[in-house]
C-alpha cells in the first residue's frame, strides 16, 4: 500500500501524484476526439475514483535521492534535481487496472513463459555490480556447509562393553540400543547426507540417516540413539534393528563419520557449490570480461545481441533462472554481474505449491510458508524418500551438492521434480519432528532463508468486497510469510469482472460480516482465444497475454509458409502443432509504435468465483509466493527478489499506457497550442497537432522522429500551422492570446538589452516576475487554469483566456511599478522593485533615440518605432504611438537643460507607456475604435441597515474531519475511539480537543462533539451562540446515497481541485464554467432594488465574487488595500488614452478594461483607506500572518461604508471573498494554518464589535471538498463531504445544520463512496440558503442565487 505507511498500519497510498499526472499532464478529465472535441459529443469521464486509487498504488516506492554536496538548493535542502530513487520494496505489489478497461501489464509476456536459457538469448541484460547480489553468500556457503562434510563427528570410544543390544526401533523415537560399558561418554548429535557408523575394530560400516544422541543414561543403562536410512516407501524399523544387531556385535567400538570410509578419508574436500562462474572460453565470459591487456575490462552493462551457447557440462545447462555471474579475470581480479530479467508479468490467481523454510529445528510445522506458482522459478529444492500415504516423507540428502547447481539457485517445481526423480527420490511433502532439519533449512542458500518447494498443493483464494474490489489470500496453513495475502487487509485491486461480482452467500464462499465481504475459492481455466487466424483488428482487441518472440524458443515454434503480413501465427511443435492456447500470434505494429510485431499468446486465463468471473490479472511485482530472495533487510524480513526492476518495468508500462492513451495527443496538443500560439485553437488545428504527436511527423515540414509522442514533430506542427502563421488571423478578435508575465518580462529584459553589474550572469530567481514566481508555481495547476474565462467580451463569446487569470489589480499595478523602477533605476530591490535582492543587479542599456542630443519629435518617433518593433512586433496603433511620443517629449522638456537628462526622461516615459499599451500584453491586433470605454458609475449606500458576508475559502480541501470530531455520547459505534482507530496517524489526541454541545436543528448521532483546539475561538463562539456547524456538507446537485452511486446526478469530478473549487464557489455544478459565483449572484439579486452592493476579493479574482452586473474590487493586501501606480500618477491622461478606447480584440478589450478599472479603483481605494486609517484606525491588533492581514483589510474596508461617494462603490451589502491555502494535506497530519485562522477570526470579531456591526456580519468557512476519513500514512487524500462552520452575531443559538456521519467506518453508513470518501448529506445550500435569506434577497430570487436549493 502506501510508501508513507511508516507505522505499518496498512494505509492507502497518497493519491495526489496519480491525480495530477492524469488530469494535468496526460489524459485530462474528459474523453476527447482527436480534434479536442468531446468524444461522441458526450461529457464522459476519462477515469473514476477506483482508477485514481489504482494509479496511486502504481506510483508508490519513489523517494528523493540523497542531497549532494555540489548541489545548489533553494528554500529546502532536498534533492529536486536528480532522478528520484525507486525502492521496489515500497511498491504496491498488487495488479493495477488501467483506464481503458484492461490491466497495466496487458500485452506483456508471462514470466512462466520465459524460454529456456533466456539469460543467454538476444536481449538478455547484465549489469556490473561491485559485489554481486549473491556474492556475500558464497564464502559462507562453501566454507560453513560443505567443508565440514568430510570431517569426523564426535569420535567416541565405547570401551569395556559388557552388554549391547538388542536394538529397538519404532516410529515414535527411531532406533536405540542399550549399552553397558565403563569409561567416558560424550553427548552430542549429528546429521549428514553421508553419515556412517563405523566399528573401529573391524572397519564394518552402516550408513544411517542421523545420530540423535550419544550416551543417554536411562535407568542405569546408557542408550545410543540414531535414525536409520529409510527405504522406498518409508522406514522398515524391524529390519533396521536387525541390521544393526547383525552389523555390530558386543565389543564393537563405534564412531560416526560424515563420509563413506570405503571411498573417502577424513579431511578430503568435496566439490563445493559456488556462485555461477562461466568458463573462460564461453560466450558469456568473453562478453562480460571484455579482456584487454591480460585483464577484464567489464563494461557497466552488457546486452546480448546474438544467442550465446552454454558449453557442455556447464551449470547453465541446469538453470531455470540466472541471478549473479562471477567473472574471474586472467589476472585473478573478480567481477560480478547481475542478470536483469526481461519485463514480464505473473498472474494473480493460480493453483500452487507450498514453499517454506524451517525456522525452528524442534518444530514439526512449516515455517514462513507461502503459496507459490509452480511454473515460476521461485523455490529451492529438497528431495525426500517417498513416504507412505498420509506421511510427509523423509528428507534425503538435503545438502547434497548435486541438488543445487549454483548458490542461491531458484527453480520451478517441475525442475525439482525431475532432479529428485533422477536420484530415485521425490519432492518433499513436508518434514516431521523426527527429521533433523536445521534452523534456516534450505538447499541452495547457506543463510537458510530461501524458500524450498514442497509437494503440497495450495491455492489462492479471493476475498470479494462490496464494491467489487478483490483481496488475495494465500491459502496455506499454518504460517504465512506475506501479510499482504491474508484476510481482510487493505491490499486490494479492482479486477475486470465479466459481468457482476458475487455479493450474496454462495456455497463456494464464506461470508465475513466484519467487512461485508466474501472469501471464496477460485478456479482458473485457460482457453484459446482463436481457433483460426484472426484479423489484425480482432487480434489487437482480444489478445491480452503477451508473448516472447517465437525465435527465442528455437525450433519449437513454426509459422509454416505464412510468416509475413499483418498477422502471423506460430504453433507449438512440442504440443499439438495447432492454433490452440500454446500458439503465439504476432500482430504487425505501426512504425510510430516501434514497428515489427507485437507478440501474444493465444490464450486467456479466467478466474471463476462463485458463478462469476474475471480475467486473471497480471502484475509485475513479486507477490504471492515470490518472497524468495535469501538476503534480509535491516528488519530481518525477506526481501523481494527483482523488486526494483519489476517496479521500473511497471512504471514504464504505466507511462506507456498514459502516453498511448487516445486522449493524450489532443489533450497535450491543445495545452501546447494555448501556450505557444492561441488560447482558442480550432478543432482542425488541434487535430493536425495531435496527429503529428501520434505519428511523430509534422505534415508541413515532414520532419520528426516518426515515433509516437515526438515533441520535435509536435512543436513544428504547432508553429508551422496556418493558424500560427497567418497575419489575417491576427485581425480576428478571438484569435491569439494574452501574454503571461514571465514572457513579457523576459522579452523586456532581452530587447532592452539588460546588462548585469560586472557582467555576471543574472542568477535564476534574481528577478521577481510579478504573478509568476520563477520556478515556483503556486501549485501543480500552475499560475492559471487553461479553462479560465474572464468576464467581458471573451465570456460573451465563450472563449477562454488562461493568462488573464493574472490580470488583476494587485499584479498589474505591481508589474507597472516594477517596470517604472526598472527603467528609472535598473533592476533594484525594495517594495516596488523587480529585483529579488536588496542590491541593484543591473540596468537596461538599449537606447533607441537617434543621435546623442536632446530628443526632438523626429527622434522620438524613431525611438518609439524601434520600441514598437522590439516589444509589440510593430502592432502599435498610430494613435497610441502619438500619445507615447507626446508624453515622452513632455517629460524630456521637464527634465531641464541637460540633454542626457532629457534623453533619460524621454526613454523612461516611452518605455513605461509601451508596457502600458494593450499591444504589449496581447498577441493579436488591437483594432481600436474611436469609442471611449464607458466609465463605471459610482454608487453610494442607500441607507438600509448594513450587512456583510465574508466567505472564507480553505483552498486545497480541508481535512475537516479533524475540525469536528465525535465524542462518546453517540449512537452505535460512533465515538472518539472509533475516530481514533479509523483515522490512525492523522487522528488528534483527545487532550488537544475541546467539547461543543449543539442544540440540534437536525438529528445528530452525538449529543456532544469535539472540535480541534486549533479552532478554540470558533468553538467558544459556537458555545456562546455566535456560531453554527455544518457537518458532512459539500458540492451536490441533489442528495443521494451509495445505493444511487451510479445513477444519481452528481457534480462532475467532485474530487478534482479545479472542478470542486469552482462548484464550491458557484453553487451551480451542472452549469460548468458559465456559472457566476454565489456572492456575485447575491449582488445581482439586489440589482434594481435600491439596495447597493459591493464585491471584494483579496489578491485574486475567484469565481465566488464574479457577477453579471458588476466587477469585484481586487484588494492588494501587501499594499494595504491598493497601490498607487507611478506612471498613472505622472501621466494619467496618456495612460487613459492608451487604455480608454474600446478595442476590437477581445483580449485587448479585456486587458484595457481590467487595467483601467484597477487604476481608477486602486486610486480611489487608496485615498479612502488613507483617510479611514487616520479617522478610525483598527481596534484589534491582528498580527502579521497572511490570513490575519487579510481579515484586517476586510475590517478596514467595512469602515469605509461611512466615507461617501467614490469609485469604490460603497454599499449597503459588502460581500467579501477571503482565501487561505495550504489545506491540500496529502503529506501532513493537520492543517498548518488553522490556528492562525482561528486567531484571525477572534480579532475580526473584536474589530466588528468595535465598529458596532458584529450582529450585521456573518463569516462562513468552506472548502473544495473534505478529505478521506482514512489516512494515507502521513496525511489524507481528496474526498467529498466535510465539516464546516460559520460565525456571526445574528446566528441562532448553537445550531448544527445537516447531520454528522453515522459512523466513521465505511461499512456503518449509507453515504460511503468508497476508499474513505463520504458522500455529503446536504449540499452547501444548507448554509447559503439561510445566508441568502438573512442578507435580504427577495424570496422570488432565491432560485437565481441558489439554482439547486429546491432539490434540498
Amino acid at each position: 500500500t502506501s510508501e508513507k505507511d511508516e507505522d505499518g498500519v496498512g494505509t492507502l497510498p497518497d493519491q495526489n501524484f496519480a491525480r495530477e499526472i492524469m488530469q494535468l499532464f496526460s489524459v485530462g478529465l474528459t474523453r476527447l476526439a482527436l480534434d479536442g472535441s468531446l468524444l461522441a459529443g458526450r461529457d464522459t469521464p476519462t477515469y473514476g475514483t477506483h482508477d485514481i486509487v489504482t494509479m496511486a498504488r502504481a506510483w508508490t516506492g519513489f523517494g528523493l535521492a540523497p542531497i549532494r554536496g555540489n548541489m545548489e538548493t533553494v528554500k529546502k535542502a532536498e534533492n529536486f534535481v536528480d532522478p528520484m530513487v525507486l525502492n521496489g520494496e515500497r511498491r504496491d505489489a498488487f495488479p493495477k487496472t488501467d483506464i481503458l478497461g484492461g490491466y497495466v501489464g496487458d500485452g506483456y509476456p508471462l514470466c512462466q513463459d520465459l524460454p529456456p536459457q533466456h539469460f543467454l538469448k538476444p536481449g538478455a541484460r547484465y549489469v556490473w555490480h561491485a559485489t554481486g547480489a549473491l556474492s556475500s553468500l558464497e564464502p559462507g556457503y562453501e566454507n560453513a556447509v560443505f567443508v565440514r562434510e568430510y570431517a569426523d563427528l564426535n569420535p567416541v570410544m565405547l570401551t569395556s562393553v559388557t552388554t549391547m543390544g538388542p536394538a529397538v526401533c519404532d516410529e515414535l523415537e527411531g532406533c536405540r540400543v542399550p549399552i553397558t560399558y565403563s569409561g567416558d561418554s560424550v553427548k552430542g548429535k549429528a546429521a549428514s547426507p553421508n553419515l556412517h557408523l563405523i566399528d573401529t575394530n573391524t572397519g564394518t560400516t552402516l550408513r544411517i540417516f542421523k545420530v540423535n544422541n550419544w550416551g543417554v543414561k536411562t535407568g542405569g543403562v546408557f542408550h545410543f540413539w540414531w535414525m536409520p536410512r529409510p527405504g522406498v516407501g518409508g522406514y522398515d524399523f524391524a529390519a533396521a534393528a536387525a541390521e544393526f544387531d547383525a552389523t555390530f556385535p558386543i565389543g564393537s567400538v563405534l564412531r560416526a563419520a560424515n563420509y563413506d570410509p570405503a571411498v573417502a578419508s577424513a579431511g578430503d574436500a568435496p566439490t563445493p557449490v559456488t556462485m555461477y562462474a562461466p568458463g573462460t572460453g564461453s560466450d558469456l565470459f568473453k562478453a562480460l570480461c571484455a579482456e584487454k591487456g591480460g585483464a577484464c575490462k567489464p563494461p557497466p552493462q552488457v546486452v546480448v545481441t546474438t544467442e550465446f551457447q552454454c558449453p557442455s557440462g556447464d551449470a547453465c545447462n541446469r538453470l531455470d533462472d540466472m541471478r549473479t555471474v562471477k567473472i574471474v579475470g586472467p589476472d585473478g581480479a573478480v567481477h560480478f554481474f547481475n542478470y536483469v530479467k526481461p519485463a514480464c508479468v505473473e498472474l494473480a490467481v493460480f493453483e500452487g505449491k507450498v514453499t517454506a523454510w524451517k525456522n525452528k529445528p524442534d518444530d514439526d510445522e512449516m515455517d514462513n510458508a507461502q503459496c507459490a506458482d509452480p511454473r515460476l522459478p521461485v523455490g529451492g529444492g529438497a528431495c525426500c524418500y517417498d513416504a507412505p500415504a498420509g506421511e510427509d516423507g523423509i528428507l534425503a540428502e538435503w545438502l547434497a551438492p548435486g541438488q543445487c547447481a549454483v548458490v542461491g539457485e531458484r527453480m520451478t517445481f517441475d525442475t525439482l521434480k525431475a532432479r529428485c526423480a533422477a536420484d530415485g527420490l521425490v519432492p518433499c511433502k513436508g518434514w516431521r519432528d523426527s527429521d533433523d532439519v536445521e534452523e534456516g533449512f534450505s538447499t541452495c542458500d547457506p543463510t537458510g532463508h530461501q524458500h524450498t518447494w514442497l509437494d503440497k498443493p495450495c491455492a489462492i483464494q479471493v476475498q470479494v468486497y462490496s464494491d467489487g474490489a478483490v483481496g488475495l489470500i494465500s491459502a496455506v496453513t499454518p504460517a504465512l510469510v506475506d501479510s499482504r495475502v491474508q484476510r481482510s487487509t487493505p491490499n486490494t485491486f479492482y479486477p475486470r469482472w465479466a459481468d457482476e461480482y458475487p455479493t450474496t452467500p454462495h456455497a463456494d464462499c464464506e461470508a465475513v460480516a466484519a467487512d461485508e465481504s466474501l472469501v471464496c475459492t477460485a478456479s482458473v481455466t485457460t482457453t484459446a482465444v482463436f481457433d483460426q487466424k484472426p484479423s489484425a483488428a480482432d487480434a489487437a482487441a482480444k489478445l491480452k497475454v503477451g508473448a516472447f518472440a517465437p525465435a527465442l524458443y528455437g525450433a519449437r515454434y513454426d509459422c509454416g509458409s505464412d510468416c509475413n503480413g499483418g498477422v502471423v501465427v506460430y504453433v507449438d511443435t512440442d504440443g499439438t502443432s495447432t492454433l490452440d492456447a500454446t500458439a503465439i500470434i504476432g500482430v504487425e505494429r505501426a512504425a510510430e509504435r516501434g514497428g515489427g510485431y507485437a507478440w501474444f499468446m493465444n490464450k486467456i486465463e479466467t478466474v471463476e468465483v462463485a458463478g462469476h468471473s474475471f480475467r486473471n490479472a497480471p502484475h509485475f511485482m513479486p507477490l504471492a509466493g515470490s518472497k524468495t530472495d535469501p538476503r534480509r533487510d535491516e528488519q530481518r524480513k525477506p526481501v523481494l527478489a527483482g523488486a526494483r526492476h519489476a517496479a521500473a518495468y511497471e512504471t514504464d508500462a504505466l507511462i506507456d499506457h498514459l502516453l498511448y492513451h487516445p486522449n493524450t495527443a489532443p489533450f497535450v496538443s491543445k495545452l501546447l497550442i494555448q501556450r505557444l500560439v492561441t488560447s482558442n485553437p480550432s478543432p482542425r488545428y488541434i487535430k493536425a497537432v495531435a496527429t503529428a504527436f501520434q505519428t511523430g511527423k509534422d505534415a508541413v515540414s515532414g520532419k520528426g522522429s516518426g515515433r509516437w509522442g515526438c515533441m520535435d514533430a509536435t512543436v513544428r506542427a504547432i508553429l508551422l500551422d496556418r493558424e500560427a502563421r497567418s497575419r489575417t488571423l491576427d485581425a480576428d478578435p478571438g484569435h491569439g492570446s494574452a501574454r503571461e508575465p514571465l514572457v513579457k518580462m523576459l522579452q523586456l529584459f532581452r530587447t532592452q538589452e539588460f546588462v548585469t553589474k560586472g557582467g555576471l550572469a543574472l542568477r535564476a530567481g534574481g528577478i521577481k516576475i510579478v504573478g509568476q514566481d520563477f520556478m515556483y508555481a503556486p501549485s501543480v495547476f500552475g499560475f492559471y487554469l487553461p479553462s479560465f474565462m474572464p468576464s467581458g467580451p471573451l465570456e460573451a463569446h465563450r472563449l477562454v483566456s488562461p493568462e488573464n487569470q493574472l490580470a488583476i489589480a494587485p499584479l498589474m499595478n505591481a508589474m507597472m511599478n516594477g517596470v517604472s523602477k526598472l527603467f528609472e533605476f535598473g533592476l533594484s530591490g525594495g517594495e516596488q522593485g523587480l529585483s529579488a535582492t536588496s542590491v541593484n543587479q543591473g540596468r537596461l542599456s538599449f537606447d533607441p533615440i537617434p543621435g546623442s542630443g536632446a530628443p526632438d519629435d523626429a527622434a522620438m518617433n524613431a525611438a518609439v518605432d524601434a520600441l514598437d518593433l522590439a516589444l509589440t512586433d510593430g502592432r502599435l496603433s498610430a494613435r497610441s504611438k502619438a500619445e507615447i511620443v507626446a508624453a515622452a517629449l513632455a517629460d524630456a522638456a521637464a527634465a531641464g537643460p541637460d540633454p542626457a537628462a532629457q534623453r533619460a526622461a524621454a526613454l523612461q516615459t516611452a518605455g513605461e507607456l509601451m508596457v502600458v499599451a494593450p499591444e504589449f500584453h496581447i498577441s493579436n491586433l488591437v483594432g481600436g475604435s474611436d469609442d471611449d470605454r464607458p466609465p463605471t458609475p459610482p454608487q453610494t449606500a442607500s441607507g438600509v441597515p448594513y450587512k456583510a458576508v465574508v466567505g472564507v475559502m480553505l483552498m486545497g480541501g480541508a481535512d475537516s474531519f479533524n475540525f469536528l470530531i465525535p465524542k462518546d455520547q453517540c449512537d452505535g459505534e460512533l465515538s472518539y475511539s472509533q475516530y481514533k482507530k479509523i483515522r490512525g496517524p492523522v487522528a488528534i489526541k483527545e487532550e488537544k480537543l475541546v467539547t461543543v454541545r449543539p442544540k440540534n436543528g437536525h438529528d445528530q448521532p452525538c449529543s456532544e462533539f469535539y472540535m480541534t483546539s486549533n479552532l478554540t475561538n470558533v468553538a467558544d463562539m459556537f458555545t456562546a451562540g455566535d456560531g453554527a456547524l455544518f457537518p458532512n456538507t459539500g458540492n451536490l446537485i441533489k442528495p443521494f446515497t451509495k445505493a444511487e452511486k451510479f445513477t444519481a446526478r452528481k457534480p462532475a469530478y467532485p474530487q478534482a481541485h479545479n472542478f470542486a473549487e469552482r462548484h464550491m464557489q458557484n453553487m451551480h455544478a451542472q452549469l460548468g464554467t458559465g456559472a457566476k459565483g454565489v456572492l456575485g449572484r447575491i449582488a445581482d439579486a439586489f440589482e434594481g432594488t435600491g439596495v447597493t452592493t459591493a464585491l471584494y476579493s483579496i489578491d485574486s479574482y475567484p469565481t465566488i465574487v464574479r457577477a453579471a452586473t458588476k466587477d469585484a474590487v481586487i484588494l492588494d493586501v501587501k499594499a494595504g488595500g491598493a497601490a498607487t501606480v507611478s506612471i498613472y500618477q505622472r501621466h494619467k491622461a496618456a495612460v487613459t488614452a492608451l487604455l480608454g478606447k474600446q478595442s476590437k480584440s477581445y483580449f485587448a478589450e479585456t486587458y484595457g478594461r481590467a487595467f483601467l478599472d484597477s487604476l481608477g479603483v486602486s486610486e480611489g481605494v487608496r485615498t479612502l483607506l488613507d483617510a479611514a486609517v487616520v479617522s478610525a484606525p483598527a481596534t484589534a491588533d491582528f498580527g502579521d500572518g497572511k490570513i490575519e492581514k487579510r481579515f484586517e483589510l476586510v475590517g478596514t474596508i467595512m469602515r469605509l461604508r461611512t466615507q461617501g461617494a467614490n469609485p469604490v462603490r460603497l454599499a449597503d451589502r459588502d460581500l467579501f471573498a477571503v482565501s487561505m491555502g495550504s489545506y491540500d494535506t496529502h503529506g501532513a497530519k493537520y492543517e498548518p494554518h488553522t490556528k492562525e485562522l482561528d486567531g484571525a477570526l477572534l480579532k475580526f470579531k473584536e474589530e466588528t464589535n468595535a465598529q458596532g456591526v458584529w450582529k450585521n456580519t456573518v463569516v462562513v468557512a468552506m472548502s473544495d471538498f473534505g478529505r478521506t476519513i482514512q489516512s494515507n500514512g502521513r496525511g489524507t487524500d481528496h474526498a467529498w463531504g466535510g465539516n464546516y462552520f460559520a460565525i456571526g452575531g445574528s446566528i441562532k443559538d448553537k445550531v448544527m445544520l445537516s447531520s454528522f456521519v453515522e459512523s466513521m467506518d465505511a461499512d456503518g453508513h449509507d453515504l460511503d463512496w468508497g476508499n474513505g470518501i463520504v458522500i455529503p448529506k446536504w449540499g452547501y445550500e444548507v448554509y447559503w440558503g439561510p445566508i441568502t435569506d438573512w442578507v435580504g434577497v427577495d424570496f422570488e430570487r432565491w432560485g437565481y442565487v441558489l439554482p439547486n436549493l429546491h432539490r434540498f
